[in-house]
């Protein structure tokens, strides 16, 4: 191992010290780029202030801050009047998430297996062969299992793979492949909707929290102090209790969703 290692690299002291210039060197790039996008940062932070520090800039700030503010407690309202229908499609896409991992898992190591057998010996690949006939009767189970609970699952693995056999039947290990392919593009629609729909409520908690903290960090004489926040604190209140109740906000938070302190006491959340 050790000769073959050194095959590889150079130990020389003037490879190490070239390998160490070469790291300075995108190390010392490595600054400089954050440095310049620091510096454009800070211009670009001191051009907006100064522009909204103008009168006539404020008002047009304010009257875009008030209609986003508008936007987002509708949208915070729409999505509680939503929260039962959330909660399915949580549970369902959740559900689904874990399935399609189990059999993505299974079949990558039977993808693995078939790859494997014409590099085996005569008797090592009839070893090989009959792990794989159990690994294909457990992924014709699994597609069984989830053909039953998943209306059109099975239409749309015939349309990939017009002449599948399915469980009890027994199938090759490259059909049972193409069977799971067909599968995951199926079964990845639902979870794609399940994450949209996840972004959809995350997106609207933050923007309203966010904007909510703003109007309250922002100075009383400015021409852009909204005149009430009233219906976006409640919209959004509203919200995170309708989430509370369903048992939900705990898998937005492990999502990433942090609450002000007193947003989680009026709901209850330690």
């Amino acid at each position: 191992m050790i000769k073959w290692l050194s095959n590889i690299f150079d130990t020389t002291d003037k490879e190490i010290m070239r390998l160490r210039r070469t790291v300075t060197e995108a190390n010392d790039e490595v600054v400089r780029l954050l440095e310049s996008q620091r510096e454009h940062t800070s211009n670009l932070r001191a051009f907006a202030l100064e522009e909204v520090a103008s009168a006539r800039a404020g008002e047009r700030v304010g009257t875009i801050y008030a209609g986003e503010m508008q936007h987002v407690a509708a949208d915070a309202r729409r999505l509680t009047g939503q929260a039962e229908t959330l909660r399915d499609v949580i549970e369902r896409g959740e559900q689904t998430s874990r399935d399609l991992s189990v059999l993505l898992a299974d079949s990558r190591q039977l993808a693995a297996m078939n790859a494997e057998r014409a590099q085996r010996t005569p008797v090592e690949r009839r070893e090989l062969e009959a792990d794989i006939e159990v690994l294909v009767a457990e992924l014709a189970e699994q597609l069984a299992s989830t053909m039953e609970a998943k209306s059109g699952l099975r239409e749309a693995i015939l349309k990939d793979v017009p002449k599948a056999k399915f469980h009890p039947q027994q199938s090759a290990a490259d059909e049972m492949l193409k069977q799971v392919e067909a599968t995951t593009s199926f079964l990845g629609r639902e979870v794609a909707d399940y994450f949209s729909e996840i972004n959809e409520t995350m997106l609207a908690l933050r923007r309203g929290i966010a904007l909510s903290l703003l109007a309250k960090l922002v100075p009383q004489d400015a021409a852009f102090h909204p005149s009430s926040t009233d219906d976006i604190d409640g919209s959004v209140s509203s919200l995170i209790n309708a989430l509370v109740q369903r048992d939900l906000m705990k898998h937005f938070q492990r999502q990433g969703l942090r609450l002000p302190a007193e947003l989680k006491a009026a709901a209850g959340l330690n």
